[in-house]
């Protein structure tokens, strides 16, 4: 019995002491991993156990140059604020664009703007805020050197580098031209040449310069005439006062050394053809006329100007190479009027070749009078007037003069003055006036019917028709004064509408009036949106017209818009050219049926429409 009792102790024994050093195992790691112990002493963790707290040095920082590198420092404790070592940290950038960060906590500044940098442990972190904000440390000047012409502009840019020559942040710059008789720079780097020489254009900011080199050129700005313009001299002669043309550049200086072209037309010659300006830039020709009568132009041009210096002179003709004929003579018309065709004549040269441009003068004899269409005969080599006779009926008299009169003598022409029955029929009163769609004009339309001497015929009868209304009366018959009269009811429709008069075979005269709508009488929307959002605007604008009794859009009233619910926006309109009016309307937060409603300032004339909220 003493036996198993000595035993079983034993056994005890031994068991209380395995379980005490296991204990004291537990104990001894607990306190290695900073879970109990002194809190002020660092302990090794082992697979981030017992990690309570992460914090990265520093929390803020700037770089001030891409490029710039920043050590970031991570502190690891338990929940005691004991430090531990060896947990598995890990860094990253929550914008590499930013910044880039290694295993180490290094971080590089890559672009403009800010990011954070996260230091890891398992499930603990800490984040580090980066801004990279690149500061100038000097300007750069995309041009090496700037040149420019007289009167050009163009713009400079310059760069703000960091101390690394990355582009820092842009900065406002203030630009300086060394001598703004030459060149002149605005704040925003816009360079403009004003005279010829050199400058120095510096840009700066806060102490920070760059400088580059400008040179301005002179640029031919225009050519004038000096001398050697409005002569006149027989065809194929030299005329007595040589061409000179002035060469101002852009700045109003004369320029020396440029060459200018002389060019004549119409088989004309100048000698030099190619001269140079002197220096007072003035280059000069001897200019001969071509063997054409006519107008002959000199040209004076220069490789840099899109203009030329154009002189003229007149080429006269000789009476041993001219030819006057008339064209479709005889002539004849009504006495008191105008020869119902044009009377012209052509000329030509000894050979029959034909001359156009030539000056032609028409003077009428016997009372009438004869106006010259053109001052100079055209491609054909004629030159056509319009001849009034007088109101005696007979031969009557007109004369030609061919060029200044000096060379070639006046050619006379006929023409016989013919009495007859009535043959004009003239526009009088009521033309050209505004009325009312679908309502009878105020002022009648009027014609005035004469003969060919321009006197009133009474007593004849005058047609009217019209395609669109009615009229009183289709035939008028003319008063003592030649005048027909007719009252005309506009059609329903808004817009130009005509009424052709007619008198015997004459041409007929047309009369133009303008038909506007009339008063408004309905409001029609087009098609309206039929259902929307609460509160919210609907999915296109509420458009509606206005039209009179015969469907002519309405733009000149008002029209004012009210709804049930929401806001209108405008709330008060006049139509637009096409006779609409646009709305916006923002419905109401109420679901259900809201109205709105138009109506014409004024006027009893309204309408609705209705909009399912939903």
């Amino acid at each position: 019995m003493l036996q198993a009792t000595s035993t079983h102790a034993s056994r005890w024994i031994t068991g209380s002491l395995s379980v005490g050093a296991g204990l004291a195992t537990i104990l001894a790691s607990a306190h290695s991993c900073g879970l109990i112990g002194d809190a002020s002493a660092s302990r090794r963790t082992m697979l981030d156990f017992g990690v309570h707290w992460v914090g990265v040095t520093p929390a803020l920082d700037t770089l001030e140059s891409l490029g710039d590198t920043v050590r970031l420092a991570a502190a690891i404790t338990d929940q005691r604020g004991t430090a531990l070592i060896g947990a598995s940290l890990t860094w990253t950038s929550e914008n590499p664009k930013i910044a880039t960060v290694d295993s180490t906590g290094v971080a590089v500044a890559q672009a403009p703007g800010s990011t954070f940098i996260v230091a890891h442990v398992g499930d603990k972190s800490a984040r580090s805020r980066l801004v990279v904000a690149p500061r100038m440390a000097r300007l750069e000047i995309a041009d090496s050197a700037v040149t420019i012409g007289e009167g050009y502009s163009r713009r400079l840019t310059a760069t703000a580098l960091d101390a690394r020559g990355h582009v820092a942040l842009p900065v406002p710059l203030t630009w300086v031209s060394s001598d703004t008789a030459v060149i002149v720079v605005s704040d925003s780097g816009v360079v403009t040449g004003i005279g010829a020489g050199e400058a120095d254009l510096t840009a700066m900011h806060a102490g920070v310069i760059a400088t580059v080199h400008a040179s301005v050129s002179p640029v031919p700005g225009r050519l004038l005439s000096l001398d050697g313009s409005a002569q006149s001299a027989e065809a194929g002669t030299r005329l007595g006062t040589p061409a000179r043309v002035l060469l101002e550049s852009r700045r109003g200086r004369p320029m020396a050394g440029v060459s200018v072209h002389f060019v004549a037309d119409r088989g004309g010659s100048a000698d030099p053809a190619y001269a140079t300006t002197n220096a007072e830039g003035i280059a000069s020709s001897t200019w001969t006329l071509g063997a054409m009568p006519g107008r002959q132009r000199l040209s004076a041009t220069c490789a840099e100007l899109d203009s030329a210096a154009v002189l003229i002179a007149e080429a006269e003709p000789t009476a041993a190479n001219t030819r006057v004929t008339p064209v479709g003579y005889p002539w004849s018309g009504v006495a008191g009027s105008v020869v119902p065709l044009k009377v012209s004549v052509q000329l030509t040269d000894s050979t029959g070749r034909l001359l156009p441009g030539v000056p032609v003068t028409w003077v009428a004899l016997d009372s009438g009078s004869i106006t010259t269409l053109e001052a100079r005969t055209d491609s054909l080599g004629e030159s056509h007037a319009s001849w009034r006779l007088s109101r005696r009926a007979g031969l009557q008299r007109a004369r030609v003069r061919v060029g200044t009169g000096r060379n070639v003598p006046v050619a006379p022409v006929l023409a016989t003055g013919i009495a007859g029955p009535p043959a004009l029929l003239l526009g009088g009163d009521g033309n050209a006036q505004k009325g009312v769609a679908g309502e009878a004009l105020r002022r009648a339309i009027s014609v005035e019917l004469r003969d060919e001497a321009g006197n009133p015929v009474e007593g004849a009868a005058v047609a009217a028709s019209v395609l669109a209304g009615k009229l009183a009366d289709s035939v008028a018959i003319t008063d003592s004064n030649g005048v027909a009269s007719f009252r005309w009811t506009l059609g329903p429709k808004a817009g130009r509408q005509q009424m052709v008069v007619r008198a015997g075979g004459l041409p007929p005269l047309t009369a133009t009036v303008l038909a506007a709508p009339g008063s408004p009488a309905n409001i029609e929307f087009v098609s309206p949106p039929m259902s929307g959002a609460a509160g919210k605007p609907l999915s296109r604008p509420i458009r509606l017209v206005i039209t009179d009794v015969h469907g002519n859009r309405v733009t000149e009233r008002q029209v004012t818009l009210s709804a049930t619910s929401g806001s209108l926006s405008p709330a008060r309109a006049m139509p637009a050219p096409d006779g609409s009016v646009t709305a916006k309307w923002r419905l109401g937060s109420k679901r259900g049926v809201q109205v709105l409603t138009a109506e014409v300032r004024g006027t009893a004339v309204r309408a609705k429409t209705e909009v399912t909220v939903r």
